[in-house]
């Protein structure tokens, strides 16, 4: 049996009764509707990082594109990460792919499909933003994204693992060493 203990704008927690053998416990979990997470890779090799200033976060943070499925997106997630492109960073993909898919954990139901973008064209057409967001592109190279994942710079989780997935592929598990310069693998 399921109950609602709160609904929010974001988040749902329920309360489920759950039979363990002969008995029955009380479990909650939070759910959330599914989000996208877009790592960009230019042309030259860097990796596109957001600046993002909101209201609710405080200040400014990094991380990357991202945001919820809208309605009507949740067949198409790749659909809401091309939206979310054009609206926080003006950008049209010319070739993407689902990454991964993550899950945080059994007590948070959250799927968060994270895409890989390699090759862009910038667009005039950015969406409207909200009013509270402030958002600024910057291309950094491999060595910079990466030590501002490990150090905690970029917050959202998720986002610091798909930069740190992608560079370990990259550099077959940080075999060869991400280079500080700006060069084109850099």
């Amino acid at each position: 049996m399921q109950k609602v203990l709160f609904r929010g704008n974001k988040f749902t927690i329920v309360q489920e009764t759950v039979r363990v053998g002969k008995s029955t416990r009380e479990t909650e979990y939070c759910k959330r509707g599914s989000s996208v997470v877009v790592l960009v890779v230019s042309d030259g090799g860097k990796l596109l990082l957001l600046k993002e200033k909101r209201r609710e976060r405080g200040g400014y943070s990094w991380g990357l594109v991202a945001g919820h499925i809208e309605r009507g997106e949740e067949r198409n997630p790749m659909a809401a990460a091309k939206r979310e492109l054009k609206e926080e960073a003006g950008i049209i993909p010319k070739k993407m792919r689902l990454f991964f898919i993550s899950e945080p954990s059994s007590s948070i139901k959250w799927k968060r499909y994270v895409y890989l973008v390699e090759g862009l064209e910038k667009s005039n057409m950015f969406s409207k933003m909200d009013a509270d967001e402030k958002i600024e592109v910057h291309y950094v190279s491999h060595y910079t994204a990466l030590q501002m994942a490990l150090r905690g710079d970029i917050k959202n989780e998720t986002a610091a693992l798909a930069i740190i997935k992608y560079l370990s592929k990259k550099y077959a598990c940080f075999g060869k060493q991400a280079s500080r310069g700006n060069t084109k693998n850099g």
